[in-house]
């Protein structure tokens, strides 16, 4: 079975959806995180970390969906 070559417009969408999602998760999330793991506009902190971690959540879950309904992405 010859591999399907995925065009870079699937993987942008996959990304730019994940960072949407996450960050949406992240916000939605924010009242009810200790002070500690909010994050202060303009500076690196923890509350960044968490905030890359719900886009990579984010990400596998919109992958793990395309994978299941779409098919794999095979580049």
């Amino acid at each position: 079975m010859p591999k399907r070559k995925v065009g870079w417009k699937r993987q942008w969408a996959e990304a730019l959806a994940a960072v949407l999602l996450g960050n949406i998760a992240y916000f939605a999330a924010v009242p009810y995180l200790p002070q500690g793991l909010r994050h202060e506009p303009l500076q690196i902190d923890a509350g960044l970390a968490v905030d890359f971690a719900f886009c990579v959540l984010a990400y596998v879950a919109v992958r793990w969906i395309t994978i299941v309904w779409i098919g794999p992405a095979d580049s």
